[in-house]
């Protein structure tokens, strides 16, 4: 395969899962600005969350599910260096990973994930990694509470004195967790790489409080960032229904979850030092990461550059001296899924697809040519021939907006320039290609990537009988799956060719929330209670089927909620409450799904009619202060009482 070597495995899993369904292929188009391109060092992985280096040349990789892989000068390790035993589902697994400095032939390898154990609980590990053998497991800190399975942060990163950094999220439900100094939740920490605490952190010596803590007030801190010339941290938290924020963070702040998110202001909570609103789109932070270095022109050096997980953009924060904000701008758009960003060792920033599965470098070219980026969509991708095949380039671009031309040589001796952006190919044999395609601008640019076509074999044929399409669900109920797939040519597969995975719809993304769970035919998953408050979700479950030849093909359903209207007032009129952590004006209609359980408390004191100053007493039905209330088919109202 020409290009970037990756397991093939992988390699074959996703290519036949995008030719399967051409709709179901992720959007790759990107925008760069004048003088930047991107590079693929490396691809093929399934759902990965961080990437750290070793050193020049040499990357790991983590996957949720557990695996770490080593690539060296692209070409990805056929097998795991590491593979731990993480619980996956919702948004739990490995999510992040460090390497010591001065990491040589030998040295530690440090990963946060979550250990598949009852309860889940999150965890902070290292292993002595050398060319010949691993280490056994150093548990470093244990014990960090899960939650309902969102919100579990886990970045890492080593500060230039040598400490260890890590973020903890809230757990998605007791989000008043993040205010609570004797706990991790909703945090940021910085211990010494065996777990002993460093000199210098703030409440240390505090009665009740955890001497690992640096900040806190946090919602969901998933990336963080150190300059490495002022060892000053920027978290990137992933914000709830209002706002995301990058927060410069000095020993001891509070940053407010739950009170508050973004620019509002709130007593002995500090502000963001950029924060940006949610919009109708949605939005997630995600990588973050300082640029030190000479391989960017001198204006980018001491920025900080931060990626948006939905909206698919990665900017750039000029900072002055003080570490305020001078101005920011875009430096690429619509690029897919960003979950981690770092500065390599060659003064260039690497970025992680999770929906690609790809690792990407940014290049500075200044006023050449940049060259362009060619995807490839093949449907089908098996099949018996004679086989009728369409190509699509439609995804492919050219930074510089230069037309592109095609070569596609179908790996049968049959080779055709083009400009069309779709061609179709009859293969007239029984047996697999390897059609490889060149995009070139007609100034010398070019890149080529290739997919194979199995024109021996007919894909399996997977069948999902529970769920119905379409069918509605309450928060809190067990739904059923089940599923078979027959083959052509195998006939009857068995359970172990059976891979289910099911994810969260949220919006126009995704959430991991189970799998994927191989070996069965059927199973259980519950809605849960907590978590994501939006009504506008669904469960999509996926059953992919692989015969004996490795070729995959996969067929999904979506179930939808029951919504039901909760209203919210209070007694006298107009004061807030607060709704998940979120203080709410009243009155307030709040679309819900019928079945989920709401976090309901109220500020108090509030200033009422007339100046009064009233204190919360309860509620109409019940003098519970903090309540949890499960919303009934019916819907509901509930009166907050102040007196």
């Amino acid at each position: 395969m020409p290009g970037p070597s990756c397991r093939e495995s992988a390699r074959t899993f996703l290519v036949v899962l995008a030719g399967a369904i051409f709709a179901a292929a992720p959007e790759a188009r990107g925008g760069y600005g004048p003088g930047f391109e991107e590079s693929i060092v490396c691809e093929g992985f399934f759902q990965p969350t961080a990437i750290a280096f070793v050193r020049p040349k040499i990357l790991l990789v983590a996957e949720k599910s557990g695996r770490v892989y080593a690539v060296r000068n692209g070409a990805v390790r056929p097998s795991p260096v590491l593979v731990l035993p993480a619980a996956v589902d919702r948004e739990r697994g490995l999510n992040g990973i460090a390497v010591e400095p001065r990491f040589r032939r030998r040295g530690y390898v440090y990963v946060h994930y979550t250990v598949d154990s009852s309860p889940k609980k999150n965890r902070v590990s290292r292993f002595l990694v050398s060319r010949t053998e691993i280490g056994p497991e150093e548990v470093v800190v244990d014990g960090l509470w899960s939650g309902v399975g969102i919100h579990n942060s886990g970045c890492l990163r080593f500060a230039p004195d040598g400490s260890l950094f890590f973020s903890a999220g809230d757990g998605g439900q007791l989000t008043h967790l993040a205010q609570d100094l004797s706990v991790l939740n909703g945090k940021l920490c910085r211990i010494l790489p065996d777990g002993s605490i460093p000199p210098g952190n703030p409440f240390a010596g505090l009665p009740g409080a955890r001497p690992e803590i640096w900040a806190y007030g946090f919602r969901n801190p998933w990336r963080f960032a150190i300059d490495p010339a002022t060892s000053i941290v920027h978290v990137n938290d992933v914000g709830s229904a209002f706002y995301e924020e990058v927060n410069r963070v000095w020993p001891g702040q509070n940053f407010g979850w739950p009170s508050k998110e973004g620019p509002r202001e709130g007593p002995g909570m500090t502000l963001p030092l950029i924060s940006y609103a949610h919009g109708d789109s949605g939005a997630a932070v995600t990588g973050g990461a300082f640029y030190r270095g000479s391989e960017y022109p001198p204006a980018y050096n001491g920025n900080y550059f931060y990626m948006d997980f939905i909206r698919g953009f990665l900017k750039r924060a000029e900072l002055d001296g003080s570490g305020a904000v001078v101005s920011i701008e875009d430096v690429a758009t619509d690029l897919v899924r960003p979950v981690d960003l770092v500065l390599g060792p060659d003064q260039k920033l690497y970025w992680l697809s999770y929906d690609l599965g790809s690792v990407q470098r940014i290049d500075y070219v200044g006023d050449e040519n940049r060259k362009p980026v060619l995807r490839i969509d093949a449907a089908p991708t098996a099949g018996t021939a004679p086989l009728d095949v369409s190509f699509s380039f439609s995804r492919s671009y050219d930074p510089d907006g230069d037309p592109l031309s095609f070569r596609v040589e179908f790996g049968d001796g049959a080779v055709l320039d083009t400009t069309d952006l779709a061609v179709a190919h009859r293969y007239p044999e029984r047996r697999v290609y390897d059609a490889v395609v060149t995009a070139t601008d007609g100034r010398g640019g070019i890149d080529r990537r290739s997919a194979r076509i199995d024109a021996s074999n007919e894909p399996p044929l997977p069948v999902i009988s529970a769920p119905a399409d379409g069918s509605l669900y309450a928060a809190g109920d067990v739904i059923p799956f089940s599923g078979f797939a027959t083959d052509p040519e195998d006939g009857a597969l068995s359970g172990a060719r059976l891979s289910w995975t099911i994810v969260l719809r949220h919006d126009e993304h995704t959430h991991p929330f189970l799998g994927p769970l191989v070996g069965q035919h059927e199973g259980v998953f519950r809605v849960p209670r907590q978590g994501e408050t939006s009504t506008n979700v669904g469960y999509e479950v996926r059953l992919d089927a692989t015969d004996t030849s490795g070729v995959t093909a996969g067929v999904s359903v979506v179930v939808r909620p029951k919504t039901a209207v909760l209203r919210l007032l209070t007694d006298p009129p107009g004061l807030a409450v607060t709704l998940n952590g979120t203080p709410i004006a009243t009155p307030a209609d709040v679309d819900s799904v019928v079945g989920f359980g709401h976090l309901l408390d109220a500020p108090s004191p509030q200033t009422g009619p007339g100046g009064q100053v009233l204190s919360f007493q309860g509620w109409a039905d019940s003098t519970d202060l903090v309540r949890r209330f499960h919303v009934p088919e019916e819907g509901a109202e509930l009166t907050a009482i102040f007196r």
